[in-house]
């Protein structure tokens, strides 16, 4: 799944990531930062702060979403 989103071969990934675990954490070490990043660049003292954090999250989405795993966001959304 990660290496056709990624676009490279399997070889390529393994070299990087040797296991599925050093995979899973470097993913989610950078969903972790985007989504630090766009909640710092908000001011959350202003009346407009929910606007903000929408706008800056949910471009994330996509990017982001692999980390939930498709299982967690199924039962917590049924």
């Amino acid at each position: 799944m990660y290496r056709c989103a990624a676009g490279v071969g399997r070889t390529t990934l393994h070299k990087r990531y040797p296991t599925r675990a050093d995979l899973v954490r470097a993913v989610a070490s950078e969903a972790l930062d985007l989504v630090d990043e766009a909640i710092s660049g908000v001011d959350l003292g202003t009346d407009d702060a929910v606007d903000q954090l929408i706008a800056r999250l949910v471009p994330l989405g996509p990017r982001v979403e692999s980390c939930c795993g498709s299982r967690t966001c199924r039962t917590t959304s049924a």
